[in-house]
Order: structure tokens, then sequence, then C-alpha cells
């Protein structure tokens, strides 16, 4: 048998490490936010973070921690990915609070009340690079009124804070570059956090208030509008191999797929062009929309399904994924990637063209107006491809020819045909797709 031998990780240069997983700010707020929706079942959540500040505050009105709860949440690995969940958890892994703050700061204090009785505990990381121990502080009584007067923080009857100290992820090399970094990703952070958790702002399930502005609901699919266009909602059920044996008879076995193709962006108004652009771009934001538990975890992309085109860029598809289907749908640790297992995809593949069809319709429905429209430009087929060449029916072009001697009507029909075999098709297309053609 062999010997065993216990290699703990050196708590300093593990808990660095764990600071280069990836979060961005946006995504370390929403991973935070989790943990009050799905832990604290707060249903109000306050955000304060300024320009110039090098600390934020994240305060809920759940039903808090007492002290026991409270060390268990500030330890690391508080929960097994392995423990079957709610079916309202948004957690999996017991490392968010934690992994997400650290991304960001190098001082982290959890403050919470339960039933009137106050507990605090600060990871301070540079305390743990000098020890290179697990050191958590456990604030007492004077501490925890000492750090409240200093930021000037309420202590609800019940709920939880959390605090970021000395924010170090800015960016910039003097004040106003450190300052303009901050701005930017504030509104950044609005607008994620407004698009990741708009189903339960729309619900009113919870309310967000970031720098005393309450955020709205980002709604991708413009859900509501009265040109989108929405299949009706299909239920896959799933394979018996990816059913607990405690969720059997629940209706957690399936998986939701909607589908919703977008208005033509000239009929809609300016803001709502805006939202549906999702700061990416119509191309770039066609595709699945996957939601854990209601919270939008990604979105973009088919998959390797089908290639984006500009046919389906008003084609975006709503799936709701049960919690319970973690492992299968490979679930980061940061919660902003899931990837189906190989037989939904399948199942995707299959059920997808029904989903999109609506959008190639729409789009070829468009195009087709326009070219109906247009008195000047034809467009044929020739061996499979669209050629377009001018129009020489209309009445201006046949007045034109009959002006002209017979060198000069030949000079034009040679002219007329360049230019429509000269038509820059790929600037066009360039230009289209970054609406910078004014139509």
């Amino acid at each position: 048998m062999p010997k065993i031998e216990q290699t703990p990780p050196n708590a300093a240069n593990f808990i660095f490490s764990l600071r280069k997983l990836g979060y961005s700010f946006s995504s370390a707020l929403a991973d935070i936010i989790d943990n009050s929706i799905g832990h604290g079942e707060a249903n109000k959540i306050f955000i304060n973070y300024y320009p110039q500040e090098s600390w934020l505050s994240i305060q809920d009105n759940g039903i808090g921690m007492d002290k026991k709860d409270l060390l268990n949440a500030m330890t690391l690995g508080s929960s097994s990915p392995e423990s079957i969940r709610s079916e309202n958890d948004l957690g999996r892994f017991g490392c968010g609070l934690k992994t997400a703050s650290f991304s960001q700061c190098t001082k982290l204090t959890v403050i919470s009340n339960q039933k009137n009785t106050v507990s605090a505990a600060c990871w301070n990381l540079e305390r743990i690079k000098q020890s290179g121990t697990w050191d958590l502080e456990v604030l007492n009584k004077n501490e925890i009124n000492d750090l409240t007067t200093k930021y000037d923080l309420t202590i609800d009857k019940s709920g939880t804070i959390i605090l970021w100290e000395d924010i170090d992820s800015l960016r910039g090399k003097d004040d106003q570059e450190i300052e303009d970094d901050q701005a930017a990703k504030i509104d950044e952070s609005k607008s994620h956090l407004s698009l990741v958790f708009h189903r339960f702002i729309e619900e009113k399930l919870i309310s967000i208030n970031f720098n005393h502005e309450d955020l709205k609901p980002l709604n991708p699919f413009l859900e509501g509008k009265a040109k989108t266009h929405q299949t009706p909602i299909q239920h896959f059920l799933l394979p018996s191999s990816f059913v607990n044996q405690s969720d059997k008879d629940k209706d957690q076995q399936s998986i939701a797929f909607t589908g919703y193709t977008l208005p033509p962006m000239n009929s809609i108004k300016e803001t709502d062009q805006e939202v549906a652009d999702l700061g990416d771009g119509l191309a770039q934001s066609q595709g699945f929309y996957i939601y854990r538990n209601k919270r939008l975890i990604s979105f973009g992309g088919w998959f390797g399904l089908k290639k984006y085109q500009a046919l389906t860029e008003l084609a975006r598809v709503k799936v709701d994924v049960p919690n319970s289907l973690d492992e299968d749908w490979a679930t980061d640790v940061k919660k902003t990637k899931m990837v189906p297992p190989p037989s939904v995809k399948k199942m995707m593949k299959t059920y997808l063209q029904k989903l999109i069809q609506p959008s190639l319709d729409r789009q070829n429905g468009a195009g087709a107006e326009a070219i109906n429209k247009s008195q000047h430009w034809m467009r044929a087929f020739d061996d499979g491809y669209a050629q377009y060449s001018i129009n020489k029916d209309t009445d201006e072009y046949k007045e034109l020819v009959s002006s002209l001697t017979k060198d000069k009507r030949l000079l034009l029909d040679k002219f007329s045909r360049e230019v429509a075999a000269d038509l820059p098709y790929d600037q066009l297309y360039v230009d289209i797709a970054d609406k910078q053609i004014k139509k």
C-alpha cells in the first residue's frame, strides 16, 4: 500500500492564482448577485461604486447568515458541485463569492445580519501573502461599527453586505485613465446586469439599484414588440442518462427552446435597435441564448451547428436549462459558459431550421421588397449566383437612349454593364453590417 503524504496548497500562491480565473468586472458582479438571489433569497440589491473610489458595496435584503453560515460561505469550496441543488439555486461550486471578489480586490469583507445578530468576516489577501496561511479575519462588534461608519453603510434588519476594498483591477497609467476605465466599467456593468438578470427584473423577482439608478431589463428578444415573431415553446425530454434519480417525474427533466425573430431594424425605435445590437452588432448576436434557472449564462453563436449569416442575424433562440445539468453542459465556475453535450446538440440541430426559418423568410421578404421597389436595378440568377444589373426598361433610361446617337448608345450600354460588374459587393456588405449606410 503506498504511503500517503498531505500536500496542501500554499495559501498565498493558490489564492493569488485564483485571481486570474478570467472574471471581468461585470461577470464578477453577476456572480455576487447570484448568491444574493439563490442563497440569500433577496429581492432587492443595491450596488454602490463611484469613480475615484477604490471600494464597492453590494447589499441585499435577504435572510442573512449567522456566524456559522458566514464562516462556511467564506470557505473556498464551501459546497460540493456534485450536490443536488434546489431548482432556484444559481450557485454550483461554492467558490463564486470568493473567486469573483478576489479577481477585483485584495480585501473582501462580508457583513451579514440574521435575526438582529450581525456577523462579519474578511479575507485580506495581503495578510495571507505575508503569513502564507488561510487567515480569515473574524470581526468584532467595534470593528464592524468602524467599517460601516467609514463607508456609510447601513445594516438592515436582515440581509448581507459584500464590501470590496482596494479594487486593483482598474487599468490606466494615471488617475484620469483609471477614472475613465472605472466609469466605462460602471456603464458596461449596468448593461450586463440588465441583460443577465432581465427575466428576474421583468418578473419583479428582484430589483437592482446601481448608484441610485434602478436597472431596467434588457430583453434581447424584444419580447412585447409588435413585429417580434416567437415560435411556440418546444420542450425536449432528456435521455434517461441525464436524469438524476431524485429528479424523476419533475419538470426539470426537459430543456425548453423558444425561437425569436427580431423586427426589421428600420421598423423599430432607435432605443430598441440599441437593445437588439447588444454592443456586438446583430450579426454577432444571432444564435443561442443559454439560460440557467432564468439567469442568462451565454449568448450568441450556433455551437458549430451553422455559420453566421446575414439572413439569420435576426434569429435568436432561448434555451432554458435546469441547474441539474451543470456537469453535462460543462458549466464553468464563472457561470459565463455552457456547452451542450453531443446528444443535445444533435437534438438542437434537428430543431434549428424551424427556429431560424422565420428570420430567413423575413430577410428574404425584405430583400425581395427592396428589389421590387427599386426602379433602376434588376436582380437575376446566373449559375446559382445573384447578379445585379441596371434596369434599362425605365422611362428615364429609354428617354436617355433615344436622345443619343448610335455610337453614344453603344458607349452607354458598355458603361452600364461595367458599372454593374464593378459593384463593390464586399464593401457594401461590410458597410451594411456596420450600419454605415443610411437607408
